[in-house]
């Protein structure tokens, strides 16, 4: 389906869910609440930010004290999607000193960091720069740790068993200042 009113004629999308199939026909107030019911909105969201952002490339910080998960997130965020691994950290203090000396785009950070948890690290991240974008990255499925996330100033909360679908989305929407939460935990 073609989404008229965008201004990259090359971008198409697809949606179907079940059997629902949806065109959109210059009507985006009727789209963003029918995606909502369907609990799709955050493909709507991308395509929002691919529309914002599409030639702007993204730098992200990448912070998890796996370097096996730091290469494979790597692997998932490719250049050609302009998302440039700027930076990486294997704790909350690297990563804090990073954002101290001028570190300008988006933050990924697992919740499970050791000696400074990732939400504390948020807090402090917030502190020091408060305008600066923050994605959890985690294998918590736990509510009581998304809220306390977004609490602590993050933008973005995304499981790592669906980091291949959700990080570049989420990364794309957080551009476009926009929330994002991976699907499997939208009640």
């Amino acid at each position: 389906m073609h989404i008229s009113g965008f201004s990259d004629p090359s971008f198409r999308v697809s949606l179907i869910d079940n059997s629902w199939r949806y065109s959109l026909n210059n009507n985006i107030a009727d789209f963003y609440a029918r995606c909502a019911k369907r609990k799709i909105l955050n493909i709507f969201n991308y395509m929002i930010s691919m529309n914002q952002n599409l030639h702007k490339p993204i730098n992200v910080l990448l912070v998890d004290n796996s370097i096996s998960i730091r290469k494979a997130i790597k692997n998932v965020l490719k250049p050609k999607d302009k998302i440039i691994v700027f930076a990486e950290a294997g704790d909350a203090l690297t990563a804090i000193k990073i954002i101290e000396e001028g570190f300008e785009g988006i933050a990924v950070i697992e919740i499970n960091l050791p000696e400074l948890n990732g939400i504390e690290t948020i807090r402090q991240i917030k502190q020091i720069r408060p305008a600066l974008p923050v994605i959890v990255l985690s294998f918590q499925t736990d509510i009581c740790y998304l809220q306390e996330s977004f609490k602590a100033g993050a933008s973005a909360f995304v499981l790592k068993e669906r980091a291949y679908e959700d990080l570049s989305l989420a990364i794309r929407s957080v551009a476009a200042q926009t929330n994002f939460i991976s699907i499997d935990l939208v009640p």
